[in-house]
């Protein structure tokens, strides 16, 4: 996909690793903060909704472990998507796309593939 289209906004920030290795650009996070307990200011709300409509990001991803109603609202308040959720502190429960590392990498992979461009997966 065109690294153009590679915007990554999550609930919070816990993808750089993965971002720098595939050349996502990591445009900020929900909770800015590497403390899921943090919470964001509304300012902060505000400018991270600008920024996703100024870049036009197609999507924000909640993470599976965190509750999704912040990055849902962010999603609705911008016309983005926030259905496609992230696996980030943790490995999935048994039996689901991210029950193991290497199924938590691919999931997250195809799931940001959509995101980025809205095609169905990789």
């Amino acid at each position: 996909m065109p690294a153009a289209d590679r915007k990554l906004v999550t609930s919070h920030d816990a993808f750089g690793s993965f971002a720098r290795r595939y050349g996502i650009r990591v445009l900020g996070a929900v909770i800015p903060s590497q403390s899921t307990e943090a919470q964001p200011s509304a300012g902060q709300v505000s400018d991270l909704a600008a920024l996703v409509r100024r870049e036009h990001v197609r999507a924000i991803f909640p993470e599976s472990s965190l509750n999704p109603k912040l990055a849902q609202a962010l999603a609705h308040q911008t016309g983005a998507r926030a259905d496609l959720r992230l696996y980030g502190d943790s490995l999935g429960p048994s039996g689901s796309r991210g029950d193991t590392y290497l199924k938590m990498e691919r999931a997250n992979a195809d799931a940001m593939a959509r995101g980025f461009t809205g095609r169905a997966g990789c």
